[in-house]
């Protein structure tokens, strides 16, 4: 019979591996019977370069020509980037400003003769409101670390993802001479804390109204947020139709191509029309078995 031996591994230098070996033969009655010392000369082939390609980004690339990105100050997930390389294993690296801030090994498993093609997370966290950082991700042979890849990215501080807009509204029937209150703030799980603007952002509001489709009114002009998070309206509608009541709220941002807004929960107005009730009570009554007559005259436009 013919058997043909195999080894395999992984080597450390870019040389000629060198070794030896023996072979035993055993009969069919177990006995074994001892081959002359063998030797062989392999010649090492390196592995394929580490590749790494980083998330696409929605805005424009820094002055080095790094991708940019905007990322939540409380932890965001900026996207998923792809790993390449021969089938071995490889440490990844995440690095901010300089300081390693997260490392996941890539473990290979899908046997020496499979390239290596690995997806991963990235996430950001704890950042610094409209900062922007260095940041680098990094990947090398765990066996051949000079064979490795790296990629740099700015990374931005934005107002946490974890906010919405919420409107309260005093009331949803009233006359179109009524006044009503009405109130816009910020809510969310980033705001347990109460709304800091060094931490939350700088925002404005504006009150909108809808009375048909793509027929939008604006009720207010621009107004920044007070000091709790909030803005307080009194308004008076008018004679306008039946509609949904809203509010906008737009981010003030140092970043010219970096833009925010959130729009409340909409709030249906049902407005009833008209003035002041006029009209008038006559009566007359005559002695005897008869008769009283009684006449009411009242003009209401109520819609």
């Amino acid at each position: 019979s013919r058997y043909t031996p195999i080894v395999q591994g992984v080597a450390q230098e870019k040389d000629q591996l060198d070794f030896t070996f023996d072979v035993t033969y055993f009969d069919p009655d177990q006995n074994p019977y001892i081959m002359a010392e063998q030797s062989a000369s392999i010649t090492v082939e390196p592995p394929k370069p580490i590749e790494l390609t980083m998330p696409e980004s929605d805005y424009d690339p820094d002055a080095n020509g790094n991708p940019k990105y905007f990322v939540g100050i409380d932890g965001d997930y900026i996207g998923s980037g792809m790993l390449t390389g021969s089938g071995a294993d490889v440490d990844l690296a995440l690095s901010v400003g300089g300081h390693i801030v997260n490392d996941w090994p890539y473990l290979h498993r899908g046997g020496r003769d499979r390239d290596a093609e690995h997806e991963f997370r990235i996430w950001m966290e704890d950042l610094a409101l409209w900062e922007a950082n260095s940041a680098e991700i990094s990947a090398a042979y765990r066996l051949m670390p000079e064979i490795n890849d790296a990629k740099q990215a700015t990374v931005i501080g934005v107002p946490s993802s974890q906010m919405r807009a919420n409107m309260e509204v005093e009331g949803r029937k009233l006359l179109d001479t009524d006044e009503i209150e009405v109130k816009v703030n910020l809510d969310g799980r980033a705001l347990y804390d109460g709304y800091k603007p060094q931490v939350h952002g700088e925002w404005e509001v504006q009150i909108q109204y809808e009375e048909k489709e793509d027929t939008i009114r604006k009720l207010t002009d621009w107004r920044p947020l007070g000091a709790d998070g909030s803005v307080t309206e009194t308004l008076k509608l008018g004679a306008i139709e039946n509609g949904y009541m809203y509010g906008v709220l737009r981010l003030k941002s140092p970043y010219e191509e970096y833009s925010r807004e959130m729009t409340t929960n909409r709030n249906f107005i049902n407005i009833l029309r008209g003035g002041e009730i006029d009209g008038e009570i006559t009566a007359s009554r005559v002695t005897g078995r008869s008769v009283f007559t009684a006449f009411l005259r009242v003009q209401v436009d109520d819609q």
